[in-house]
């Protein structure tokens, strides 16, 4: 009797510490100049200097049991994903998976319980800031966001967890010789 009893709470511990249920919930918020990738593989952006994006998504607790989104962790350390922007993320009123859509009003973020079933939009809202001298090389290069990682507790397991993007997000960055003020 005590085997099985220590056997249950071995695998009850193993349990928890590997329950992970968020995933893509079913809208995204693009930004208003993204253009659909040629190869079909998703959107892209062309970066320009001082312009504002907002870009989202939405994440579903797809589990049996209510997490705790805790944030997004060594995302922007000044700017997001390793690309030149500054940028807070925001965050939407609850939703549910039938229902879609990313619900306003959006308020700056703050951990929050994500029930079973349910949806929030995470927005990220910044400004491109890298000044094209700052760049070394010719330029004209690009730089993919995949997924966002979101950070989550259930009970007493806290983890970091790569929610993949609806679809391909690509940063499209001008030639130098595009950039405002820029020496040929």
């Amino acid at each position: 009797m005590a085997l099985t009893l220590i056997g249950l709470a071995i695998g009850a511990v193993v349990w928890i510490d590997s329950y992970q249920p968020l995933a893509t919930g079913n809208t995204s918020y693009g930004p208003l100049d993204s253009r659909e990738s040629p190869a079909g593989d998703g959107v892209y952006v062309v970066f320009h200097q001082g312009k504002q994006f907002r870009y989202g998504m939405t994440i579903w607790n797809r589990g049996r049991y209510t997490v705790r989104v805790l944030g997004v962790p060594d995302f922007f350390r000044g700017h997001l994903g390793g690309l030149p922007a500054s940028v807070r993320l925001l965050l939407s009123a609850p939703t549910t998976f039938n229902s879609g859509g990313i619900p306003g009003p959006f308020t700056r973020f703050h951990p929050f319980d994500l029930k079973p079933g349910e949806q929030r939009g995470l927005l990220l809202s910044g400004v491109f800031n890298l000044p094209c001298r700052d760049r070394s090389g010719p330029g004209g290069g690009s730089d993919f966001l995949l997924s966002i990682p979101v950070r989550y507790s259930f009970l007493w397991h806290t983890a970091t967890v790569a929610v993949a993007l609806p679809e391909r997000l690509a940063v499209l960055f001008p030639k130098q010789g595009d950039c405002p003020g820029a020496k040929p």
